[in-house]
């Protein structure tokens, strides 16, 4: 991959990255540690007062540095969070959080001359209050963060690839190259890994998980499905209230609630209600691919979340996969590092990472939407090579087919990707390689898949609704009535505002980005918590507005036609979400990954000048930041810091250092 004059340059530059970040580690990492080894350590008297819930430090008076509180002992271990008020004087610090299994927030920094007695009270309101250790003036541990440590050597790592252009955009792609094969599976690797641990770790346990199904609530509500399936029935095994059938309409969350008080009986939410049944109106297809054979071998629920950990891993690969069939198509030269920093931006900025963060139930049929497509999509580009003569692998055919169809039995907004076909296959359309009698295999082979998944899921429909085409999302049981929404264009302006350019609130305070405020005007039809717009969130996306710069190449490259059909898909996605969903960061997937296709075509056409790197490099970093800061933000849906404390605080005081 490189020669051997910059091979060299690059085990020079690596091994200088990997002694700054030692040296960082042990000095800048542990600077408090270094600080603390000056102090005089002071034993003070210790009283309880209130129950235990005071504790009043005397007997001493001088400059006090730091105190380490350990308000743990003797209580539930569950206990994670604790606020202790802490006055000293002129000095005083009013609240101060303390972490159970961070070790780093039970030290709390003063720095105050003449202190003569110190008050620590829990702020908790609990029935029991225990202390631990409280120690003035005390070393803190020395402690080289490997976590921290290898995440920033990653990051450099990176950053030294993608600054020094002799390393990756002076390579052209080559993935028979073993050295370029082996940072993509690096950085997917790595990636998969990252990702696989959070869903591992995020708020979907398996307790919450079973809790859930036992109760038949929604989390559990695919393998409810596959159980019905194996007693011979499309309906769930349990039906709704009696009263449900006595009301004037029962997609009317007011009249549920008021019946639901009267009767006492309670109502399952998003569930599908449709003559006297519950039924799930979720696609099929992951229930039959992932839940069916797991319930039949094992008889116990399979968790959502492992679902989607099965779908990152195939979207990972998928997107490079992708992406290298769009450039050996499209564009014949393109170098290794502008496939890496397009495919980089592309698997992180598509919308992804909203599965990643919440892999639940209404994640499942997204991520495995979005799998399928960039499959069917990859594969369909790959199916024809052009050498000396033109080869159509009829097996490539048949499988991007049979990808694409299987997006209606998930989400079937994404089945609109099937038009890619007639843009993919143009050039080979007019050549007669398709809808010829001399080419009917070729043609049967992009046909029979779809005939042979979609009739089967239009006859499903049938069964439960009584219509080929209705898929049961109008009869939902939720918060708001999705039962005969019209179009309406008072929503229009506000929801195009909300998704596309509404701007987040930034703060001074850990982690910088916070949910949008005052986004319900009172015309949308639903309202969650939301970041902010897509072209705010993910600046990257702005490169679609050098299309017109770009379309001259675009046109010469058989592409200008797939950015425009990609923006349009994703325009009719976006007013469809407006209009008959509302706003939520998981209907922004709907559309940003086609707004992320439009991105690759653009990024590819872009000349390969420095400075247009630069600024693609730029905007995409910032996207990055961005994508995985919010993941931490505060006011929205199950935000990290109560849903999961312990990792949003070890992010907060171990990677970064904050007290």
């Amino acid at each position: 991959m490189f020669a051997g004059k910059d091979q060299r340059k690059l085990y020079i530059h690596l091994a200088i990255l990997v002694a700054v970040l030692l040296i960082a580690e042990v000095f800048i990492g542990n600077l408090r540690y270094w600080r603390s080894l000056g102090y005089k350590e002071i034993i003070p008297d210790v009283a309880f007062e209130d129950d235990n819930r005071t504790v009043i430090l005397s007997g001493f008076e001088g400059r006090v540095d730091n105190l380490y509180v350990e308000p743990f002992v003797g209580m539930d271990r569950d206990t994670i969070r604790t606020y202790v008020d802490i006055g000293y004087g002129s000095c005083s610090q009013e609240r101060v959080l303390i972490i159970q299994g961070i070790e780093a927030s039970k030290y709390i920094d003063i720095h105050c001359d003449g202190i003569s007695l110190i008050s620590i009270t829990f702020d908790n309101d609990l029935d029991l209050y225990s202390w631990g250790d409280i120690k003035l003036n005390t070393t803190r541990p020395f402690n080289f963060e490997w976590i921290r440590f290898l995440v920033f050597l990653l990051i450099g790592a990176a950053v030294i690839l993608v600054l020094d252009r002799r390393y990756l955009f002076r390579q052209t792609l080559d993935l028979n190259n073993r050295a370029q094969m082996a940072v993509v599976i690096a950085f997917g690797a790595v990636t998969a890994g990252f990702w696989v641990f959070i869903m591992m770790n995020s708020y979907y346990s398996t307790e919450f998980f079973n809790d859930m199904y036992v109760n038949r609530y929604v989390e559990g509500e695919y393998t409810w499905l596959v159980r019905s399936f194996l007693n011979g029935q499309t309906n769930m095994l349990f039906d709704p209230p009696a009263f449900m059938k006595e009301l004037s309409d029962p997609y009317d969350i007011n009249l549920i609630n008021e019946a639901v008080k009267v009767n006492g009986e309670p109502v399952l939410m998003d569930y599908a209600y449709f003559n006297g049944h519950y039924y799930s109106y979720y696609g099929v297809v992951p229930a039959i691919l992932f839940y069916l054979p797991w319930y039949m071998l094992t008889g116990v629920a399979l968790q959502n979340n492992i679902v989607v950990i099965i779908a990152s891993l195939v979207y990972i690969a998928g997107s490079f996969y992708l992406i290298r069939s769009i450039s050996r198509k499209y564009f014949a030269s393109v170098s290794f590092g502008r496939y890496m920093l397009i495919s980089v931006l592309f698997i992180n900025c598509s919308g992804f990472l909203y599965f990643v963060r919440n892999p639940n139930i209404y994640s499942v049929p997204f991520a495995c939407s979005y799998v399928f497509m960039i499959l069917g999509l990859a594969i369909w580009t790959d199916a024809v090579r052009r050498e000396d003569t033109v080869k159509v692998s009829s097996p490539k055919l048949a499988l991007g087919s049979l990808c694409i169809a299987l997006t209606l039995g998930c989400r079937p907004t994404f089945y609109i990707s099937m038009l890619f076909a007639f843009l993919i296959f143009a050039g080979e359309i007019r050549e007669g390689l398709f809808f010829r009698k001399s080419s009917i295999k070729n043609t049967l082979m992009v046909i029979v898949p779809f005939v042979a998944v979609d009739l089967p899921l239009a006859l499903y429909n049938y069964a439960r609704f009584g219509n080929l085409l209705d898929f049961g999302a109008s009869y939902n049981i939720t918060v708001w009535n999705q039962h005969g929404n019209s179009f309406s264009f008072s929503r229009l302006l506000p929801g195009l505002y909300t998704y596309l350019i509404r701007p987040f609130v930034i703060r001074p305070e850990f982690p910088y980005i916070f949910a949008a405020e005052g986004i319900d005007d009172g015309s949308i039809l639903y309202v969650e918590s939301f970041i902010g717009g897509l072209f705010v969130t993910v600046p990257v996306t702005l490169v679609i507005l050098a299309l017109p710069f770009v379309a001259g190449k675009l046109k010469e490259h058989k592409m200008l036609l797939f950015a425009v059909t990609s923006l349009v898909m994703a325009a009719i996605l976006l007013v469809i979400d407006i209009e008959f969903a509302g706003i939520s960061i998981r209907y922004m997937s709907d559309f940003s990954i086609f707004i992320m296709l439009a991105f690759v075509t653009a990024a590819f056409a872009l000349p390969g000048n420095r400075y247009l790197t630069a600024v693609l490099i730029l905007l995409g970093t910032v996207s990055l930041v961005i994508g995985y800061l919010s993941m931490l933000t505060g006011g929205i849906w199950l935000e990290y810091e109560s849903s999961k404390p312990m990792t949003y605080y070890f992010v907060k005081y171990v990677m970064l250092l904050m007290r």
